[in-house]
């Protein structure tokens, strides 16, 4: 237990000189930099795949048009996909056939939880079912909502196949803007539709160089949707924040750190430098390069996340990924069931790393194989960490209830997750609830946020060990989230 205990001691001093790292080095460009529009304005392609987005696509269109308003020829990408045409079918059927079975309780549910409409104020039956049926043949899904979009610099993309994820819509859309002569020398960016980049993004990015070779990632804020978050119950509401908070913790100590990391790396040129190269690190969203770049690699379609490969490969061509001082805010998941099956999802980025190395290998040519797996092993060394600081965390505090004695938990306790996590809030811009508030939520709740992170990890093998088993593609997740 000694072991465990001073571990986490060090961990927790770790984390705070990391943090404290990346937001030094934050606010050291934002001091130098000015979002001035003298500069020669490039233009820049942004792209963002949807599924299930009809309750905020609007929005995010007309953020990301105000956003790349100032740089001329610049254009939006919105690229949809004909599973949403199927998913949706699927779910009316089956609504149908319960409203066919006329039990009311059950129809005044469905149309609650499925077409967000409260129809317990009908008490026949017979007019129940009608209004039912018609707020299920009115439903709209995204690629209905985007039918009546008519607005300049916004070009709908359809992947027209039923199959696939995230990286099949892509692939599918950069591979046509090369086709068609649309992306030549701009530099394309990819978000999610919750995403919201600060408005200094562009202007940051127009500042740097041009050419081929770029990369850019940009880092997550996830207190987003905060405010939904404070709406929820007590105990809801201290786990769903406490691992927003921890997300953003994660994205300045582990994040921005790694990729710092790149530009002080003092071994390249003595022996085993090479095999020592830090390991890049990218995220889905705010990732940013030019056409080259893409053409080297498309992204995985046959991994369950395709941004931890990509960054894999960067990382083996040594590719530096320069990281932007300002944040992109994104939603946390605001049920506990959603953050579970978030975590389980993006655990299998680091988790299949065996499985990149095993595709990289045979993709490059001339792999030195030894590098790459050197690599590979720092990825999947972050499962196994996942893996292992939840399940000690878990240990302690049952030898700590066995023992009647909590002191050296609660030291633990206090000093790996709540203080670097109230160090990350307060260090953060645009705070919206007041701190002494998130100290408590955070001491109340940080134990159950990191007991469901790891726990999530747990579930993520099982998956893979059946998946194993009956030949069956793990199915990506799509995290629901409800918005304000």
């Amino acid at each position: 237990m000694k072991i465990i205990i001073y571990l986490f001691i060090f961990l927790s001093a770790y984390w705070i000189v990391r943090i404290l790292i990346s937001f030094f080095w934050i606010k050291k460009l934002k001091k130098n930099f000015h979002s001035s529009k003298q500069n020669t304005a490039r233009s820049f392609i942004l792209v963002i795949p949807v599924l299930n987005e009809k309750d905020v696509i609007l929005a995010t269109i007309d953020y990301f048009l105000v956003l790349i308003k100032p740089f001329p020829g610049s254009k939006l990408l919105i690229v949809t996909t004909e599973k949403e045409n199927k998913i949706y079918e699927q779910k009316k059927k089956s609504a149908r056939e319960l409203i066919n079975r006329g039990i009311r309780d059950e129809i005044i549910s469905l149309i609650k939880s499925d077409f967000a409409k409260d129809l317990s104020y009908l008490l026949d039956i017979g007019l129940l079912k009608n209004k039912a049926m018609e707020i299920i043949n009115g439903d709209k899904n995204t690629i209905d909502v985007l039918n009546g979009v008519h607005k300049n610099d916004v070009i709908i993309i359809h992947y027209p196949f039923t199959f696939g994820k995230m990286a099949h819509q892509l692939n599918f859309c950069l591979k046509l803007l090369i086709n068609k002569g649309v992306w030549t020398n701009e530099i394309l960016g990819i978000y999610n539709a919750d995403s919201r980049p600060e408005q200094e993004t562009l202007f940051w990015l127009n500042k740097k160089g041009v050419g081929s070779g770029l990369i850019f990632q940009q880092y997550g804020n996830y207190f987003g949707n905060i405010y939904s978050i404070m709406k929820e119950g007590f105990f809801r509401k201290a786990t769903l924040l406490s691992s927003s908070i921890w997300q953003n913790r994660w994205s300045v100590g582990f994040e921005i750190f790694n990729n710092l990391k790149q530009f002080i790396f003092p071994y390249r040129n003595i022996m085993g430098g090479k095999f020592l190269y830090p390991l890049n690190y990218c995220i889905g969203h705010g990732l940013f390069f030019t056409k080259d770049i893409f053409e080297r690699q498309n992204f995985s379609e046959d991994t369950h996340n395709e941004d931890a490969i990509f960054g894999l490969r960067l990382s083996y061509e040594e590719k530096k990924i320069l990281p932007l001082p300002f944040f992109d805010f994104s939603d946390s998941p605001n049920s506990i069931r959603s953050l579970f099956f978030q975590k389980s999802s993006w655990f299998l980025g680091p988790f299949q790393a065996p499985l990149y190395y095993k595709k990289l290998k045979a993709k490059i040519t001339g792999v030195n194989k030894l590098k790459l797996f050197l690599l590979s092993g720092k990825l999947f060394f972050h499962a196994i960490f996942w893996l292992i600081g939840p399940s000690c965390l878990l240990l302690l505090f049952l030898n700590a209830l066995i023992n009647l004695d909590f002191k050296l938990f609660l030291l633990c306790y206090f000093c790996f997750l709540v203080l670097p996590g109230f160090l990350t809030y307060i260090l953060f811009p645009n705070k919206k609830i007041k701190a002494m508030e998130v100290l408590f939520f955070l001491v109340i709740g940080s134990f159950s946020a990191y007991i469901i992170h790891g726990a999530s990890a747990y579930y993520s093998i099982f998956l893979t060990i059946r998946s194993i088993f009956t030949k069956k593609e793990i199915d990506k997740y799509k995290t629901k989230i409800l918005r304000n």
